[in-house]
C-alpha cells in the first residue's frame, strides 16, 4: 500500500505494526508463553483502540446500529487480569523458565 490523504504514512506504518503484534500478541496468551508481556503489549493496544474510538470517532459505548467500545474495555479489563495475575499452571512459562 501506498500512502494517501485518508492513511498517511505514520499511519499506514502503525497498521502495519500492528497487523504483526496483534496476532502474536493473542497466540503467545493463547499459549501461555510469556503471557504477562503479551498482556501487556495488547493492553496498550486496546488503550490506542479506546483512545482513537473515543476521541476521533466520538462513539458510544454501545449502540445498536453500530460498534460501540464495549468490547474494547472488556478485552482492555481481560488484558489486565492477566498481566497482574499471569498465566496460571496451564501456560508454557512453567515449563520454559522453570517458574
Amino acid at each position: 500500500m501506498t500512502p494517501s490523504e485518508q492513511m498517511p504514512s505514520g499511519m499506514l506504518s502503525l497498521m502495519k505494526f500492528l497487523s504483526v503484534v496483534e496476532p502474536l500478541g493473542g497466540i503467545a496468551v493463547l499459549l501461555g508463553f510469556l503471557t504477562q508481556l503479551a498482556a501487556a503489549g495488547l493492553g496498550l493496544v486496546m488503550l490506542g483502540a479506546l483512545r482513537f474510538k473515543l476521541g476521533v470517532w466520538k462513539m458510544p459505548f454501545m449502540a445498536q446500529d453500530k460498534t460501540g467500545w464495549e468490547f474494547d474495555l472488556l478485552i482492555l479489563a481481560a488484558a489486565i487480569a492477566l498481566f497482574l495475575m499471569g498465566g496460571g499452571a496451564f501456560g508454557l512459562d512453567p515449563y520454559v523458565f522453570g517458574l
